[in-house]
């Protein structure tokens, strides 16, 4: 068993910052702002502070200011201000310095986003075992306490966890240490309960045992005889100082792509995954193997209510999701999985206080996995470490300090079944070896500037994160009505069309656990009634509209439809690969070839010459790309395509069939 590792570190003392001497014009205002400060006067520390800044921006006068803001009850302002001394840690390359800065930062900014539920479709090709839209949830339970020293009790405790649970999860994860066989009976197990498998492959002799010497090949070989999707995820969290394969970087790309190349070879049903742990941040991305070794990135973060167990520095206001974005944001072009997450429920501090964490964890878990939800599409799994680490034998002594099963409270157990019983949350890995394609699901779009063009009630749900963990409640007005609030996350609330005006504003109040406004926020956004009954076959596009519709759902396009020189632009791969076609771009000549059925067709970008079943033809207007997007005019695609199309000067619309 791994050692356990948090990743909720925020310590930051002041003195990290670096000392900068003070020049005599802005002096005098600093030294008036901490006097004042220490005379318990922030209202007048401030604007001296603000005018020391005027003249000289520096780390420590910015600080000086977000603590007097904090100290106020300032927190945006804080927040801001923490945000630009941040800036300047990154400016001369203190990284470490950076991070810990904005994550202060982080800590008490207040954001709100607003998202209706949609079926969304395939927009651009997936990953192996990507799915289209929603989530695949997850749990490592081999150390629940449910499942420990209970000898033949459980004929399947996959099967058993699901039943307690009420849905069926799409992947369970153990630990496995490298160089021993590839665990058949878990397998078998899992495949019993209807799941994968999610492997946390682990070379704990470290990386020099990873070799190309038939041990791979085996494992693979075993793998694929499972006849289920295996998710690898090969000597995780890295960046860690607490594993073996720590240190070394080119040697870990090198041994990773080893690992990758073989499975791959020999295994169809293996994916391999790439996952930091979400601390140290500065270090991730030296050892990232590069796109073609890896299928999903990842990241192991956990939710504690005290930093390494130091009951005087509590995280209550970390949002776990902050941790994400140094991967996420790095590699858009894959999918991304928490491979490890779990927020503490009932902790033990360093000095022996324990204390129940019931509230902690509830609102850690309905932040995390609504968050995921609502803001990071491309996360596409997330699995829960089910573990009480105080009473494991598993676990290393200075690491008992936190209860994360989902077993042992009843309140935790009822608040995970409420929020994976929606339908983003999927029990079925789809889209590779020994299961089936789908190209649909559940998911959000941002309300703010979309148009609803629906027919039937809206449900709007919005993510939102403030300096309070423990919001009281959230507010709707509707084009200044009151529409009704909620009091959880994700602050649901339906909206029916007959509510609606052509152009309508949504505002958002927020309350903290104090019944203060916390912030607002206003949206705007258009109704529209002219989407079409569509049928099987049939595409709908709106100018200026990133979102294009079938029978089935709604895609989000890169860049939406668009007039030019009086010509109506299409993205074609989008439009074809949904006419049954298939597109190849090359980008050296920019040449575009279009297969469906018996035909081909060939353009080029900013070439109106093309070729039609071999048969050179002139069109009206040249390919244009566009962000990584190839347009062609609409009249191509009939011709090319031999589809069928219309365009509604009213809405805008553009209708597209075979």
């Amino acid at each position: 068993m791994k050692k356990i590792t948090y990743a909720i570190i925020i310590v930051l003392c002041l003195s990290l910052i670096p000392m900068q001497t003070a020049s005599a014009s802005d002096w005098k205002y600093v030294k008036a702002a901490m006097d004042y400060q220490k005379a318990g006067r922030c209202d007048l520390a401030i604007p001296q502070y603000q005018k020391a800044i005027s003249i000289s921006k520096k780390a420590s006068t910015y600080r000086g200011l977000a603590v007097c803001y904090e100290k106020l009850g300032q927190f945006q302002n804080a927040a801001n201000t923490y945000y630009a001394e941040a800036e300047l840690h990154k400016a001369l390359g203190a990284t470490q310095t950076y991070l810990a800065t904005k994550q202060l930062a982080d800590n008490l900014f207040s954001e709100v986003d607003v998202y209706f539920e949609v079926d969304k479709i395939q927009s651009k090709p997936l990953a192996k075992y990507e799915p289209a839209s929603g989530a695949y949830f997850g749990a490592f339970i081999d150390q629940d306490t449910r499942y420990e020293n209970t000898g033949g009790k459980y004929a399947n405790k996959y099967s058993d966890f699901n039943n307690l649970i009420s849905k069926i999860h799409a992947t369970f994860f153990v630990y496995h240490k490298y160089g021993t066989p590839f665990p058949k009976e878990t397998a078998r197990l899992v495949k019993e309960a209807g799941g994968a498998l999610q492997i946390a492959l682990q070379p704990e002799q470290g990386l020099s045992q990873v070799n190309n010497d038939g041990y791979l090949k085996q494992f693979a070989n075993d793998a694929k005889a499972s006849e289920i999707p295996i998710f690898v995820r090969f000597a995780s969290e890295m960046n860690g100082k607490w594993v073996k394969w720590h240190g070394n970087p080119t040697l870990y790309k090198e041994k990773f792509q080893l690992v990758a190349k073989v499975l791959r070879e020999n295994a169809p049903n293996i994916a391999m995954v790439w996952s930091p742990n979400s601390m140290p941040a500065d270090t991730i991305h030296s050892y990232y193997p590069g796109d073609a070794a890896v299928d999903w990135v990842g990241m192991n973060v956990y939710s504690n209510p005290f930093n390494n167990g130091q009951a005087h520095i509590s995280t209550e206001n970390v949002n776990p999701l902050t941790f994400l974005d140094t991967v996420y944001n790095k590699y858009p072009n894959k999918p991304m999985m928490i491979a490890e997450y779990g927020a503490s429920h009932f902790s033990e501090t360093t000095n022996g206080q324990r204390k129940d964490q019931t509230k902690f964890g509830q609102a850690k878990m309905r932040l995390f996995y609504e968050g995921i939800r609502l803001k990071y599409p491309r996360i596409k799994s997330v699995h829960w470490f089910s573990v009480d680490t105080l009473t494991s034998r598993y676990v290393a002594e200075d690491r008992r300090l936190n209860n994360f099963s989902l077993t042992a409270n009843k309140t935790i157990t009822n608040t995970y079944k409420e929020i994976i019983s929606q339908d983003y949350f999927l029990s079925k890995v789809v889209n590779g070896a020994f299961v089936s394609n789908s190209t649909t699901g559940k998911g959000t779009v941002n309300i703010n500037n979309a148009t609803i063009r629906y027919s039937s009630p809206v449900k709007i749900s919005s993510y939102v994160k403030t300096y309070d963990p423990y919001i009281s409640k959230v507010v709707y007005e509707l084009n200044g009505q009151n529409i009704g609030q909620s009091t959880a996350f994700p602050y649901d609330i339906t909206i029916s069309p007959s509510q609606l005006k052509a152009s309508n504003k949504l505002k958002v109040v927020v309350y903290d656990s104090k019944n203060r406004v916390a912030t607002t926020k206003t949206v705007t956004f258009n109704k529209s009634s002219a989407k079409l009954d569509l049928q099987p076959g049939q595409l709908q596009l709106f100018l200026n509209d990133k979102f294009a519709y079938k029978n089935v759902g709604m895609a989000e396009l890169e860049v939406a439809p668009f007039t030019t020189n009086g010509r109506t632009l299409v993205p074609i791969r989008f439009i074809s690969e949904n006419l049954n076609g298939t597109v190849h771009y090359q980008a050296s000549t920019k040449r575009i070839t279009i297969n469906k059925g018996s035909s081909k067709i060939v353009m080029t970008v900013g070439s109106k010459t093309g070729s039609i079943n071999g048969k050179t033809i002139t069109f009206e207007a040249a390919p244009i790309l566009k962000n990584g997007t190839t347009f062609v005019p609409l009249r191509v695609v009939a011709d090319a395509l031999n589809a069928k199309i219309s365009y509604d000067s009213k809405s805008h619309g553009i209708s597209i069939s075979q």
